[in-house]
């Protein structure tokens, strides 16, 4: 059974894995289409953020659900069923007349086919039967590959032709991509397997899970870590704009830098994970607590300009490196602890995490912002939370070590 499962599960998933994630890319770009959406429905910044936002909450808290059709139909309509949705409502958006439209297209079509191939994408990755960090870390890089890639063909696109346009070409792309995905994935069910950590098959079910104190750690410290990487994704211009007068993160240079060091965070991380396990994940909650670090004190330093622009970029650095770690390394940890045979329901229970805190990376940040016109604030509510996270996942390992 074993040898099957590792033929099976080798090489051909964690390329179609990798093919979901690049187009899950998409979703990181959505800034690249505002201005021109503002321009062409005539309404505001709020009204354009809509779509954004309906995807996040389906991405952030339809874990359960997810979880539980992957489990059910198995890893190759799962991976069909997301693509297909993701290239149908970039086709759809394209035509559309209205917000409202883009809201019902992209928001929730495209949403929903978003949370099903994250989760999906990830699930091939943690249940390969040799190096499911290494797996995982080449999967989910394509995130980043695919949001950089995808911003320069928009961006060549949006030169001489308009959003519209710009939509339907990926839309049409990412139904290639569906093709090529389903015909990589035979439809095997998610059994159970041997933790490489453990002689013991591991089973536990969500109920059994969310009532260890090891869950709880786990969720919690993931969830103050995953605050950083939020931020920097939905606020990194306008910090920088506001502390150093720097317009070098506007568009796509910023969207591309982000990009770039999560890719390499996610490969690092699934090399580390492998070779080292959860102590790889301890010194990530060190390193994004410096991150935080350095960041805050660009806020209240008054260092000289140099300085403090170098502080600036090593935070943005950390920042997007150990965000990319710390996605690579949930699934593996879940799997780790809980075991595989619940482990698409159980990551999409963990998964919550980044889901509440989209609410103070992204949402709380903008509103801490316009109450003090100034993100020194919620600099020191995510450098507290970095703090916390790391006290809380020391614990996990300490409960580690006692077994």
């Amino acid at each position: 059974m074993y040898e099957k499962l590792q033929e099976e599960f080798a090489v051909r998933p964690v390329i179609s894995g990798f093919l979901i994630q690049f187009c899950i890319g998409s979703f990181f770009i959505w800034s690249l289409w505002v201005s021109y959406l503002e321009d062409s429905f005539n309404c505001g910044r709020a009204a354009t953020s809509s779509p954004f936002m309906i995807a996040s909450l389906i991405l952030g808290f339809s874990g359960l659900v997810m979880g539980w059709f992957i489990k059910r139909y198995g890893p190759r309509v799962s991976v069909f069923l997301s693509t297909f949705l993701m290239g149908i409502g970039f086709l759809l958006s394209s035509l559309t007349s209205s917000i409202f439209q883009i809201n019902l297209s992209f928001g929730v079509i495209y949403g929903v086919g978003l949370a099903l191939g994250s989760f999906t994408s990830i699930t091939l990755g943690v249940i390969h039967p040799i190096k499911k960090g290494i797996a995982t870390g080449i999967i989910v890089s394509g995130f980043g590959i695919g949001a950089v890639i995808l911003a320069i063909l928009s961006k060549e696109i949006l030169n001489f032709a308009s959003w519209r346009v710009n939509f339907f070409i990926i839309g049409i792309l990412f139904l290639i991509v569906c093709m090529v995905c389903t015909l990589l994935i035979k439809n095997l069910k998610i059994n159970e397997f041997k933790s490489r950590h453990s002689d013991k098959i591991l089973d536990y079910s969500p109920l059994k899970m969310l009532k260890t104190t090891r869950f709880i750690l786990i969720w919690s410290s993931f969830f103050c870590a995953f605050t950083n990487g939020l931020l920097a994704a939905s606020h990194l211009q306008p910090i920088s704009t506001e502390f150093l007068n720097s317009i070098l993160f506007t568009d796509i240079l910023g969207i591309i830098f982000l990009a770039i060091a999560s890719i390499f965070g996610r490969l690092i991380t699934g090399y580390f994970l492998d070779l080292i396990g959860i102590k790889f994940v301890c010194m990530l909650h060190l390193l994004s607590l410096f991150a935080i670090g350095l960041l805050s004190i660009v806020t209240i330093s008054k260092l000289s300009y140099i300085i403090i622009t170098t502080f600036f970029y090593l935070s943005t650095l950390l920042i997007g490196l150990t965000y990319g770690g710390f996605i690579v390394s949930l699934p593996v940890i879940v799997a780790i602890y809980f075991g595989e045979k619940n482990v698409s329901i159980n990551y999409g229970i963990a998964f919550t995490s980044l889901g509440l805190a989209s609410l103070i990376g992204s949402y709380l940040a903008g509103y801490t912002y316009e109450f003090t016109q100034s993100y020194s604030f919620i600099i020191r509510i995510c450098l507290s939370l970095s703090l916390l996270g790391f006290l809380m996942f020391i614990r996990v390992f300490r409960l580690e070590r006692k077994e």
